[in-house]
């Protein structure tokens, strides 16, 4: 095989292999999570959770070959994320305590109103605040010279990694770290249409001001009832005011305000004349509920 490789000029791989354990505690007591690298297979994605706010436990283990250039940084890999990084050498152990930020009193900053229906109510996992974290290995690809394929750097108090990346990366996953989520709902959440009107005021003369009044038709949003959050110990209430504010910020992208501004458009479609300031699509969240109770996940949530 080795005089194969030769003759394609197709460098031996310098990764063996990757183990990766993982532990945490959720509200049934400690979980374990094992995955292994197979080469021309990435890693999987890594789902942990700081139920308890003790954190989650990391332990890797790379596994190289004799490197093909003698590159004593070959294989490499680096957990980072925008304000922390830590190398993970080959035939070094590594073990990191991953947890959730301290949440203070801006929860905003980790949770919009629309995220919190997606992902608490309606348990899109994407849409629930997490801190992500990048996971790459590399290894030289049989070129020489490289140095160091991962650099870390010391950023302040934190590090963070090199925009300057060397050879070949055979894994790319994440590892995602949930917080403590308790939540409880019973609002009503409506689209409407509706007029905003806007004053423009330009100044004709060094006394005269002249206002002009332009008229434009938007899709409002509104929330009746009582919304509640809290991520680790930190407790927190959206209010209508939020709720209209987040929508004209968080709503382009949102799976759930796309349909029911389909419904919203359909509605409208049977509807006659001018009048444009009515209710035209409601829905409503009441927990405890059959629905969502079969749509939360134990590990991450638990009702308040």
């Amino acid at each position: 095989m080795s005089s194969l490789l030769k003759c394609c000029s197709i460098p031996r791989s310098c990764v063996h292999a990757i183990k990766l354990d993982a532990t945490y505690t959720d509200n049934n007591g400690p979980v374990t999570i094992h995955k292994e690298y197979v080469q021309n297979r990435m890693l999987d994605d890594v789902y942990l959770y700081d139920t308890t706010g003790k954190g989650a436990t990391l332990t890797i283990e790379l596994i190289g070959k004799e490197c093909v250039t003698a590159n004593p940084d070959c294989p490499c890999g680096v957990l980072y994320t925008s304000y922390f990084a830590k190398k993970i050498k080959a035939g070094v152990p590594f073990k990191e305590t991953l947890n959730f930020p301290k949440v203070d009193s801006k929860i905003s900053k980790f949770i919009n109103f629309i995220d919190f229906i997606e992902g608490c109510v309606l348990g899109k996992l994407a849409s629930l605040p997490a801190v992500k974290y990048d996971l790459k290995f590399s290894e030289c690809n049989g070129e020489e010279g490289l140095g160091e394929l991962f650099k870390v750097i010391p950023s302040g108090n934190e590090t963070a990694l090199s925009k300057t990346q060397k050879g070949k990366i055979v894994s790319s996953s994440k590892v995602i770290l949930f917080p403590a989520l308790k939540w409880d709902i019973e609002a009503e959440l409506a689209l409407s249409r509706g007029i905003e009107e806007k004053v423009y005021k330009r100044r004709k003369s060094k006394v005269k001001i002249v206002e002009t009044k332009k008229k434009t038709k938007r899709t409002l949003i509104s929330l009746q009832g009582n919304t509640s959050l809290t991520i680790g110990d930190t407790p927190h209430k959206f209010t209508k005011k939020m709720a209209e504010k987040d929508y004209i910020s968080h709503s382009r992208k949102s799976q759930l305000i796309t349909s029911l501004k389909n419904i919203k458009k359909l509605s409208e479609s049977f509807t006659k004349g001018d009048d444009i300031n009515f209710q035209v699509v409601k829905t409503a969240f009441y927990a405890p509920h059959d629905f969502f109770k079969r749509r939360w996940r134990t590990k991450v949530f638990e009702r308040a």
